[in-house]
């Protein structure tokens, strides 16, 4: 999956903030700095909705915190995000229909948050670690 990345303003001087389209749903990722430095990571839909925000956190982090589907320029796409676990460096997302598993490697950002887009509907999603799996049912966007 290639990330187109930009930065963006968003009207607070010297805040870090990088915006990334993900190329198969349109969707896309804002990147920012705050809070005592911590990363944050605001998901978008092609409205320009915001679905979903997360702030790193060392407190039990959601591995698999969403995961949705949808139709863009006649191709279907599944789309699922989470959290980066402390001391893992290896997360491995999985999306599955019926008896078809699909292994896709995810993108890492900021060091806390992964992302993972394929082309196809798929219903289930699956993250795992080696500590931890955590498994969703993607909804349609």
């Amino acid at each position: 999956m290639l990330l187109k990345s930009k930065s963006i303003d968003d009207g607070f001087a010297g805040t870090d903030l990088r915006e990334l389209s993900l190329p198969l749903s349109g969707w896309s990722l804002r990147i920012s700095r705050r809070d005592r430095g911590r990363a944050t990571l605001a998901v978008y839909d092609t409205e320009g909705s915001c679905v979903d925000a997360m702030v790193s956190s060392f407190l039990a982090p959601t591995l698999l915190r969403d995961a949705w589907w949808g139709e863009r320029d006649d191709q279907c796409w599944t789309l699922a995000w989470g959290k980066v676990p402390d001391n893992v460096q290896d997360v491995r997302v999985a999306f599955r229909q019926s008896r078809r598993c699909h292994p896709v490697p995810p993108v890492i950002i900021a060091e806390r948050f992964w992302v993972a887009e394929t082309t196809g509907r798929y219903r289930h999603v699956a993250a795992f670690t080696d500590r931890s799996s955590w498994r969703l049912m993607s909804r349609a966007a």
